[in-house]
């Protein structure tokens, strides 16, 4: 819920999307769930929403919007002030567009979102396990903090739209650091105003920092989308990863956050994985 005005903007409140979803996704090339980098990292796939949050969101000036998010904990707070903290997110972003050109930048912040199930990010965020491919690249122990960072730029050549999107993860847990760059260029083809062919290719350079490894991935996409009416679309998806360096699985789609995606079943055993989807979708 909230409020709204066409010269200062929007205040809403609630369980709300973030400002790297909110202003790099449109430029990502990700817009089918499932279809993420790599257990879905950064976000750009929503594998998570954020709870009590408090978003102003600009008017648009002359194609320039800004906003940011605020979302608390729902802990009180301790005699060092630590509790008010607990399981808390920050994010802010930007975009700016002018005629066929579309950039965007957005930062996240994440405080202990594995200390308890009421705060900003609700459920078992990342508890790395055993089988989790977190944990075979080195990272061990809950994620006590996360850092995200994206930019993205998209270019209408028509029908042909480019893109390329950059964003930097970093997860802190009780015992190491890792970090994941993703670097990914989309191209789309509007064949027709209900039919476009979409590709995307992401490369994804990982390091953890105590444990020394350094997995890395390769990820390739190609979805043919029809609309069957303003609202309603079927769309064949494929899409293909493969895992090199200090990466032992590949992990395509996230189902949420420590669950799908981290670990089994949706890991591969192996450093090959491809999924294939025929689906419809109908948006309200």
């Amino acid at each position: 819920m909230g409020i709204a005005n066409d010269r200062f903007g929007s205040l809403t409140m609630g369980r709300q999307y973030d400002s790297v979803v909110e202003y790099i996704q449109p430029l990502s090339g990700i817009p089918y769930t499932g279809l993420a980098h790599p257990f879905d990292n950064d976000n750009l796939d929503n594998s998570f929403r954020v709870n009590n949050s408090v978003k102003y969101t600009s008017p648009n000036f002359g194609g320039l919007k800004f906003g940011g998010m605020y979302a608390f904990s729902n802990t009180a707070t301790t005699d060092n002030g630590s509790g008010f903290a607990t399981n808390r997110l920050w994010s802010l972003g930007t975009s700016y567009t002018q005629g066929r050109l579309s950039v965007g930048a957005a930062y996240m912040h994440l405080n202990a979102p594995n200390a308890n199930t009421t705060g900003a990010v609700a459920g078992d965020y990342i508890n790395v396990t055993t089988t989790s491919p977190l944990h075979a690249a080195g990272l061990t122990g809950a994620v006590i903090r996360q850092d995200v960072a994206a930019a993205g730029v998209t270019y209408q050549l028509s029908p042909v739209t480019l893109g390329f999107v950059y964003s930097h993860s970093k997860f802190y847990s009780t015992s190491d650091s890792l970090r994941l760059d993703n670097y990914a260029a989309t191209a789309s083809w509007q064949i027709t105003p209900a039919f476009f062919l979409s590709s995307n290719y992401t490369y994804t350079d990982g390091r953890a920092h105590n444990a020394d490894l350094k997995p890395r991935y390769h990820q390739a996409e190609l979805i043919a989308d029809y609309f069957l009416s303003k609202r309603t679309d079927v769309y064949l998806l494929g899409a293909w990863q493969h895992a090199v360096g200090d990466a032992p699985v590949a992990s395509i789609a996230p189902d949420t956050y420590g669950t799908g995606g981290t670990s089994a079943p949706d890991a591969s055993t192996t450093r090959n994985q491809v999924l294939v989807r025929l689906a419809m979708r109908h948006k309200f």
